[in-house]
């Protein structure tokens, strides 16, 4: 069975990664646990005074060494800041195959735009941006269908314009590639 590793960093709203942990148990046969392995600390090591924001591939490359996964582990980091990726410019996540992925949350808040708060849009941009690196993670590739959560997201209204999961062509996939892993498949 797969475990999956929660690490929310600088996230004060334990509802969000319970609802998080909810979705994830409903649509994964996966162990969800929640853990604080990262301090904030570490995190701002790869902060870029000059743009205001981490830099993602230079963390993820950092923590892939902190952090050792197996071939039935992935880890979920879930940052309450700001990323970049250089010659790519801002990003929601990040990922590596066989190892998990970053979810950074600021740009996910509508506050980010000018909007009121809102806890449910908030909620589910956090749990489609994170299958999405799931996903990834999982090998998944880019989905060619432009609902499908893993078709590539370029602003936030690409993500607000996907569907929560999978669609069912990679949910196939995902399955092809590790048996067992969907709770179900629609």
């Amino acid at each position: 069975m797969f475990t999956f590793e929660i690490i929310p960093v600088n996230i004060k709203d334990k509802q969000i990664i319970d609802n998080l942990v909810g979705f994830l148990s409903m649509r994964f046969n996966a162990n969800i646990s929640v853990s604080t392995k990262i301090a904030l600390g570490e995190i701002l090591k790869y902060y870029n005074e000059s743009r205001g924001q981490l830099n993602a591939l230079e963390l993820l490359n950092n923590l892939q060494f902190k952090l050792i996964s197996n071939p039935s582990s992935r880890f979920v980091i879930m940052i309450n800041s700001d990323a970049y990726v250089e010659d790519i410019g801002d990003v929601f996540g990040i990922s590596k195959p066989g190892w998990g992925g970053i979810v950074f949350i600021k740009r996910l808040n509508p506050i980010y735009y000018g909007y009121p708060f809102n806890v449910k849009i908030y909620t589910i941009r956090i749990i489609k941006q994170v299958v999405h690196e799931l996903g990834h993670s999982l090998g998944l590739p880019y989905c060619n269908n432009r609902r499908c959560i893993m078709s590539y997201i370029n602003n936030i209204f690409d993500l607000d314009n996907r569907l929560v999961f999978l669609c069912r062509k990679c949910q196939l996939n995902l399955e092809r590639l590790h048996p067992g892993i969907l709770k179900f498949i629609v």
